[in-house]
């Protein structure tokens, strides 16, 4: 018995050209979410979403998704939770852009005013 299967060949077109602005220039990992126009609650102080906030803050130009992963010991989907958590419950927003997270505090408001007054 024998079979016989059809074969087909793939000729490259050597006139075939491609658009190089079929793809988007901005990058799939950036975007974030803007502040809210007021500070919804204070975050409080001694919690690990104030540890994870105040390390952010520090840098005012921001800081890389892979340096926190590394100094917090979390991974990408956390890193990305937190802020989303920040930005939900606290009005605190973020700006993504090539793997660097800038915090976006509302306005009127500095970074010592997002933590809750303590004694």
């Amino acid at each position: 018995m024998r079979l016989e299967f059809p074969v087909f060949i793939r000729v490259l077109d050597p006139q075939l050209v491609v658009c190089e602005g079929a793809r988007s220039k901005r990058s799939k990992r950036d975007g974030g979410k803007p502040a809210a126009s007021t500070l919804l609650k204070p975050v409080k102080v001694n919690s690990k979403r104030a540890a994870f906030l105040r390390w952010f803050l520090e840098a005012p130009s921001g800081r890389t998704i892979p340096g926190a992963m590394a100094h917090f010991g979390i991974s990408r989907p956390n890193v990305l939770a937190h802020w989303t958590a920040l930005s939900r419950e606290h009005g605190i927003g973020y700006a993504l852009h090539n793997g660097n997270l800038k915090p976006l505090l509302p306005a009127r408001c500095g970074p010592s005013d997002v933590f809750e007054k303590g004694d």
